[in-house]
């Protein structure tokens, strides 16, 4: 009789360390954990700005909305990445806004 680590030595004796595994898993029940991991792309959507790290423990929030055909340039800076995050949304919030006005105030005149 086989026990699962000869069984295991023997496959990979065969080069088929691969089919070890699943076979491992599928004979002797293996559990296998996954740790969630959340999905950051590398190239952030349009209009959400980008944050970068700056040295080792500064991070630069950027956002360069054109308004009235000219790109307007701001930038936020924090210790964390999360609070860089949190400030760059605010920036946003309120650089949208100015945008806005400007827009009203262009069409009125």
């Amino acid at each position: 009789m086989c026990d699962k680590h000869s069984l295991l030595f023997v496959l990979s004796l065969q080069g088929k360390m691969l089919v070890a595994g699943t076979l491992a898993s599928f004979f002797f029940d293996v559990a296998t954990e996954t740790v969630f991991e959340p999905y950051n792309p590398k190239i952030r959507k349009s209009g959400t700005g980008c944050v970068t790290m700056i040295n080792d423990h500064h991070y630069e929030g950027r956002f360069t909305p054109r308004g009235n055909g000219k790109r307007i340039s701001r930038n936020v800076y924090a210790k964390t990445r999360e609070e860089c995050e949190e400030k760059l949304s605010e920036l946003i919030k309120t650089m949208k806004a100015e945008i806005a006005e400007m827009k009203k105030q262009a069409k009125n005149a």
